[in-house]
């Protein structure tokens, strides 16, 4: 999946070519470019590299296997058991507002989740007709697993040296 961007180099560039404006050369005038305008660019072709790793067949798999190795039926179950931490228990309107999805999906999900015995219904002692649902050891055991196959870094990044990999975690560490 390739997106141009205007005024940016098309991301369909060779591994490892540098992300650059299309155009290096200052505007006629002044003679200096914008570098608000410059700026809005490198981050859109930036954030459109990032949504390409994202959203590609590597991270799709990715996913998938997280989701097996979780012991999940499918990667929909996976958000829902990520969502939960395992000190706060969520209401099951939190969960359903939190992945956008009517609140009868998010029954099924907790119902697949509560099965594998990942986590547990309780009546909330505040309000007696919300439903909290309970992380339990074996969920956070899941979680884990997961955790370990979706923090593995794409291949893709394998191309960048340890100075470039550094950068990359000091930049995101800063945005995120």
């Amino acid at each position: 999946m390739s997106t141009e961007v205007t005024g940016v180099a098309p991301l369909d560039r060779p591994p490892g070519a540098p992300l650059e404006p299309a155009s290096a050369a200052p505007p006629a005038g002044d003679g200096s470019a914008d570098p608000t305008a410059e700026k809005a660019e490198l981050l859109r072709a930036a954030w459109t590299s990032v949504g390409e790793l994202f959203f590609g067949q590597e991270m799709h798999d990715r996913f998938h296997h997280a989701a097996e190795q979780a012991g999940v039926p499918h990667p929909g179950a996976l958000k829902a058991l990520m969502g939960l931490d395992p000190d706060v228990p969520r209401s099951m309107r939190s969960l359903a507002d939190e992945m956008r999805c009517d609140a009868s999906y998010i029954t099924n999900l907790v119902d697949s989740l509560e099965a594998l015995g990942y986590v547990e219904r309780r009546v909330s002692p505040v309000d007696r007709r919300v439903k909290l649902v309970h992380l339990t050891p074996g969920g956070r055991a899941a979680q884990q697993a997961a955790r370990a196959v979706i923090t593995t870094p794409p291949k893709a990044l394998d191309r960048l040296t340890v100075a470039e990999a550094r950068t990359l975690a000091r930049l995101l560490a800063k945005v995120v």
